[in-house]
């Protein structure tokens, strides 16, 4: 009777003993499963912030030419230049001269 307890036994420990090795291996491959996916994860997001500071930095160069152009428009500069050509309009003392043949 003690010979078969005794095998009872090691068959039972042999059994319990695959389990946790089956369980150690799931395990395992749901953890480097998971670092796979988190490392996609923060590889796509890097490319992303990336791309935005791009934009970011196209669009700081476009402000500043926004910002520029419209302190050339608010300019004594640009009033006369539109002045001129637009409007036909002349300065104070100047001598407008028409040519005829056109």
């Amino acid at each position: 009777m003690k010979g078969k307890k005794r095998r009872h036994i090691k068959k039972s420990k042999s059994f319990t003993s695959l389990m946790v090795k089956c369980f150690l291996v799931f395990f395992v491959a749901v953890v480097f499963i998971n670092l796979y996916s988190q490392a996609k994860v923060l590889y796509n997001l890097k490319n992303e912030e990336h791309s935005i500071s791009e934009q970011i930095d196209t669009e700081k160069k476009k402000n500043l030419e926004l910002k520029s152009n419209a302190n050339y428009y608010k300019s004594d500069a640009y009033i006369e230049s539109v002045a001129r050509d637009k409007l036909g309009l002349v300065m104070p003392g100047e001598i407008v001269f028409v040519n005829k043949s056109k």
